[in-house]
Formats: structure tokens, sequence, C-alpha cells
């Protein structure tokens, strides 16, 4: 998203400035905006030949199923690499974990052993989801 907002030849797009905006000011993209660009770039990544992984995407519903008009990130990576090699994982970290994990080390929570944590999957919409679940006692 901040190559797309930052590019210089985007300086005269509207809709993409309102965006930079939002992006400069610390706040969240529009949803529709950032479908947009996520299913433009997963469909040229995938023409190239390549895996993708995603951090942090879908946040929405919408950006997940999209609506009547919008298709979905979930349809086109089903689309684009098959249903079968798409897999969805959300991790439910309990704050105090998450920052009990940061604190120890320097920050980067993500690289901390984490306590034990269930896992659960289930099938939302034909595509599949995955669930682990970080807290304390767990």
């Amino acid at each position: 998203m901040e190559q797309v907002v930052n590019d210089p030849d985007n300086r005269n797009n509207p809709m993409i400035q309102e965006e930079k905006k939002l992006f400069d000011g610390g706040k969240l993209l529009t949803p529709s905006f950032v479908l947009k660009v996520t299913r433009e770039k997963t469909i040229d990544v995938s023409k190239a030949g390549f895996s993708i992984v995603f951090s942090g995407s879908p946040r929405t519903m919408f950006e997940a199923f999209g609506d009547d008009k919008n298709r979905g990130l979930v349809d086109i990576l089903d689309e684009q690499y098959g249903k079968e090699n798409a897999l969805f994982v959300l991790l439910d970290i309990d704050p105090g974990v998450a920052t009990y994990s940061a604190t120890r080390t320097g920050g980067y929570a993500r690289f901390a052993p984490l306590p034990s944590c269930t896992t659960m999957s289930t099938s939302i919409k034909l595509a599949r989801f995955a669930a682990v679940s970080c807290a304390p006692g767990r």
C-alpha cells in the first residue's frame, strides 16, 4: 500500500491522494481501496508464476469476500492458485501474551516463544481457515 500511495505517478489521482492522507496520518486505508490494490497485485504475482503470503490481509469481511459488485480476495486466490492451495490462518493472541513476548525480545513479538495454543479449523464459504488462539492458561 505504501508503494502505491507514494508512487509519483499517482500524484494526480484524487482517490489515491485521499488514501495517502489516511496513510500519512497513521489511519487504516479504506477496505475498498485495499481490496482493489490487493486484488490487482495478487493477480500480477500469480501471473508471474510466484506464490504469495499476506500478513494482516484481508482485515475485513469485505476484503475477504467482497460484495455484489466486488470479488473478494478469497475468490481471487482460489481462481489464481486453486482452492486446494489457499490457506488462511488467524492468530488470535491475547494482548497480555503479545506484550509479554514483545518485552522479552525487544519488540519483536513474532520471534518470542508463545505459551501453548489451541488450534481449530473450520470451513467458511468454501475457503480453508485455521485459527490459532494464544492466551494465558491455554
